[in-house]
């Protein structure tokens, strides 16, 4: 919904969904990859992909000096290549894996040296070293929030979705909290900062309990942050949800659906609403997340049954 009400005030928008080990906090340089991925402009249903904006641009020539000068490090990398290496898949998939950092600066200097043939020297990401990560990530999100203004938007709105507190007392995971906290701190000097960039935290329902409560410690952590709590759903409006959700199901899977008779969700769905309002023994516990989750799994456990007794019966 924030994605969809920014898109309308002409913000560019992006997201990542932090699994805590993949892509997490205590790790901010595994969190541009899934940001730039997902960018959206303005006029975008879909992300096009960075290339096509770094191609624009680069098209741009002189016309782009102010944006040269604020997100320069983009720029560094856009102008050191000919206009016509734009027109290149691979090119856009060097750059675009470089500037995630998904790919090693020497790789992709080798690999844009090859393509264009001319010498390509991009300059460093500087993050290397751990404890310069969160302070690089910042510097790279208002390179990308500057680069959104140049093309036409009014800023970048980046979701940070399935936000926790997701490492236990262990030694190890004690060093992850520090780093998380880290980037905390850094994002929120960021905020206070003249950069057109609004960051947003989605987190579920936690306990009471300190070291599980990512709501609590992200307004501990930033203070530049305002929490909004969202109202849980009645049993109506998690029926109607679940009946959305069958839907959808449906139209992904039609072949499959067919064989499942409207009674049999409609109880499931019933089923599901009643643990839900249950709390399922846990009255704090992320009930929706968890409804939408085991609705879904049990779509695809009763389809499955469906088709295998199905293809059974056809042979006899």
């Amino acid at each position: 919904m924030l994605a969809s009400l920014a898109a309308r005030e002409g913000l560019a928008t992006a997201s990542a969904i932090l699994d805590g080990e993949g892509v997490t906090l205590a790790d901010p340089m595994t969190i541009l990859e899934p940001v730039l991925r997902s960018l959206c402009l303005p006029g975008e249903s879909t992300p096009s992909g960075v290339g096509r904006w770094l191609a624009e641009l680069r098209r741009r020539g002189s016309r782009w000096d102010g944006g040269r000068r604020r997100c320069s490090r983009i720029a560094e990398a856009v102008f050191q290549m000919p206009v016509a290496a734009f027109d290149d898949p691979d090119v856009l998939e060097a750059l675009e894996d470089y500037l995630t950092t998904s790919l090693p600066v020497s790789h992709a200097n080798l690999r844009l040296r090859r393509l264009v043939r001319q010498p390509v020297q991009l300059p460093s990401m500087k993050a290397q070293r751990i404890i310069d990560r969160a302070e690089r990530l910042c510097e790279l999100l208002r390179d990308w929030a500057e680069f959104c203004e140049a093309v036409g938007a009014r800023g970048l709105v980046v979701v940070f979705d399935e936000v926790d507190v997701e490492y236990a007392a262990t030694l190890w995971n004690v060093e992850r909290r520090t780093r998380r906290r880290l980037l905390l701190h850094a994002l929120n000097n960021l905020l206070g900062q003249s950069v057109p960039l609004v960051l947003a935290f989605g987190s579920a329902p936690a306990t009471d309990e300190e070291a599980a409560n990512a709501a609590r410690d992200l307004t501990e952590r930033m203070s530049r942050i305002q929490q909004v709590d969202a109202p849980r759903p009645d049993a109506a409006q998690m029926r109607e949800l679940g009946r959305r959700l069958c839907r959808l199901h449906g139209m992904a899977y039609p072949e499959r659906v067919s064989t499942v008779d409207e009674g049999s969700i409609e109880r499931a769905i019933d089923e599901h609403v009643e643990r839900y309002v249950d709390g399922y023994g846990e009255p704090d516990a992320p009930a929706p997340r968890r409804f939408v989750r085991e609705l879904l799994e049990w779509l695809d456990v009763a389809l499955d049954r469906r088709s295998t007794d199905a293809e059974e019966a056809s042979r006899i």
